[in-house]
């Protein structure tokens, strides 16, 4: 019980920004990855309350769009940009193993990294633009008006999310928005601790002493489970299929990218975790517009 409660705090400490205690000990590794769906859903709800405030206060659309896609990077301290930048070095390197893992571990920063972190930014902030903007709803709100009176529409206005549809058909739910920023911080990382637990770390990796613990990948799963249906029973019913494309869009994108950067570097480590987080976030936020 006492690692269990000391991996909270380490992965509060090594994860998120907002300052809070800190603990650490070697043995309570695998449940400081266990951790991640739950300091995610945390740091989620904080993000989905700043993005509530944001949207009452109607500040002009960019400046929200650009708030917002900034919000998740400080409130984690920037900490999972270091691995994207440099996975994408490697990866598009194009050499041989010895050559990815070179640059893998080399601390300046590449062109390839600089552009692929620009256009993931560039990525977020339309998804996000389009996601808040009140112009996109209005107009095309008479089109959709005539579409739904028509009823060509009916299963859209019962079963659709709260995207650029919904926005479409009336807008968002508080609790809609708190469940699916929730759910875009939760999955990626639950994705990623459970590759980093339970596949075989490189060599130079922090975690090749860590090991593996079948109790502490329970508890995580188990952790998921129950963020996932408190997410699905807090939105309404209309917004449930854009919660679920959010959620699959966010395993997938962390899932495959973890997968082809192991497949391509010969291991894990906290590198590619980071950059599976990005990934799945980023499809999270493309998610919205569902």
């Amino acid at each position: 019980m006492k690692k269990v409660f000391t991996g909270l705090l380490m992965c509060w400490g090594n994860f998120c920004y907002i300052p809070g205690p800190r603990k650490w000990d070697e043995e309570a590794r695998p449940y400081m990855l266990a951790w991640l769906p739950t300091v995610g859903f945390i740091m989620g709800l904080i993000w989905g309350l700043l993005a509530i405030l944001i949207l009452k206060l109607q500040l002009p659309y960019l400046a929200a769009a650009a708030f917002l896609v900034w919000v998740p990077f400080v409130i984690s301290g920037f900490i999972h940009v270091d691995g994207y930048m440099d996975v994408n070095d490697a990866l598009m390197s194009r050499g041989d193993l010895q050559k990815k893992r070179t640059i893998l571990k080399d601390s300046r920063c590449g062109t390839f990294a600089i552009v692929s972190f620009v256009f993931l930014v560039l990525i977020e902030f339309g998804s996000m633009a389009s996601f808040v903007d009140p112009g996109v709803g209005q107009s095309f709100k008479p089109f959709m008006d005539a579409l739904i009176n028509s009823g060509l529409l009916q299963f859209f206005s019962q079963g659709m999310g709260n995207g650029l549809i919904n926005a479409m058909m009336g807008g968002h739910s508080s609790g809609t928005i708190l469940m699916y920023f929730a759910v875009i911080m939760t999955v990626p990382r639950a994705v990623s601790g459970f590759l980093m637990m339970n596949l075989e770390p490189m060599e130079t990796s922090q975690y090749r002493t860590m090991l593996k613990d079948t109790g502490a990948a329970v508890f995580m799963a188990v952790q998921l489970l129950v963020l996932l249906i408190i997410a699905h029973s807090v939105c309404p019913r209309v917004d449930r299929f854009g919660l679920m494309a959010i959620m699959i869009l966010s395993f997938l994108g962390s899932l495959i990218s973890c997968f082809i950067a192991r497949h391509q570097l010969k291991g894990m480590n906290g590198d590619i975790a980071g950059y599976g987080i990005l990934w799945g976030e980023l499809l999270g936020m493309i998610g919205l517009l569902i």
